[in-house]
């Protein structure tokens, strides 16, 4: 539940940001563009800005209010949001053009990594058909041909062959993820 609770906030946070340079821009400041956020988006983005809002509003510094959201998201994306807020409060610059710079940036990773799972899609297809084929095949011959197989889970040899057979699927299963886990 929190990996899909993470990939909600994540899938939301482009717009979030957006919603909260122009907040900005329009003269607000950054707790009121928080709250704004918390009123004008779904869950569950709104839940934790209105979090973060309720924190500042009992005392939370507004970097102590980021990092609990980090804590609490663990989203890689949000990370450079709150360390793009923090430092833009102590140096100074321009917030709403950071945000809209890191927003893009955001949408376009995103999009990559639908992208490489859906090029790697056949890759894990290939790896689910190749796993589950000599099970299958193993099934088959024993109700066609029952007694068939009986040599190999009997006789030294044939359990050795067994053996073999699983180690070298598992080796081939593990050489098939690496290909296809592209890290973004």
């Amino acid at each position: 539940r929190k990996r899909k609770r993470t990939s909600q906030f994540e899938d939301q946070l482009g717009d979030a940001l957006l919603l909260m340079s122009s907040s900005l821009r329009s003269g607000l400041s950054l707790q009121q563009a928080m709250a704004t956020i918390s009123k004008d988006m779904y869950p569950p983005i709104s839940e934790e800005f209105a979090r973060a809002v309720n924190e500042v509003n009992m005392g939370y510094s507004m970097d102590d209010a980021m990092e609990h959201i980090n804590k609490r998201i663990d989203s890689s994306d949000f990370r450079i949001v709150s360390v793009a807020i923090v430092v833009q409060r102590t140096t100074g610059g321009n917030l709403s053009d950071i945000l809209n710079i890191i927003s893009t940036t955001i949408k376009e990773r995103a999009a990559l990594k639908k992208e490489v799972k859906a090029i790697t899609a056949s890759g894990r297809t290939t790896g689910t058909v190749i796993g589950l084929m000599p099970v299958a095949i193993t099934l088959i011959l024993n109700v066609a041909s029952p007694g068939y197989m009986d040599p190999m889970f009997t006789t030294p040899g044939g359990r050795f062959a067994i053996g073999l057979g699983i180690a070298l699927e598992i080796v081939g299963l593990i050489v098939i993820r690496k290909l296809i886990t592209i890290k973004l």
